[in-house]
């Protein structure tokens, strides 16, 4: 088992060095760090919660790769 850590992104949407550092906290910490923020759309359209599960093991391509790259309405 291992533990999964919370962070929230606070002010906009996630971006590639949020993921970095998602990265860089789960190696140096040995867990799981699920990230998450709020859609660019969030008060107009409800709960509009995102999230990326980063692994330790991820490589700095796949951490980034799992944020999206469009956001629906």
């Amino acid at each position: 088992m291992e533990e999964i850590r919370t962070f929230f992104v606070v002010g906009h949407t996630a971006k590639a060095e949020d993921a970095i550092a998602a990265l860089n906290f789960a190696k140096e910490n040995n867990c799981i760090v699920d990230l998450k923020w709020y859609g660019p759309a969030h008060g107009y359209y409800g709960n509009d919660e995102y999230i990326a599960r980063i692994f330790k093991t991820d490589t700095p391509d796949i951490a980034i790769n799992k944020l999206p790259k469009i956001y629906g309405l």
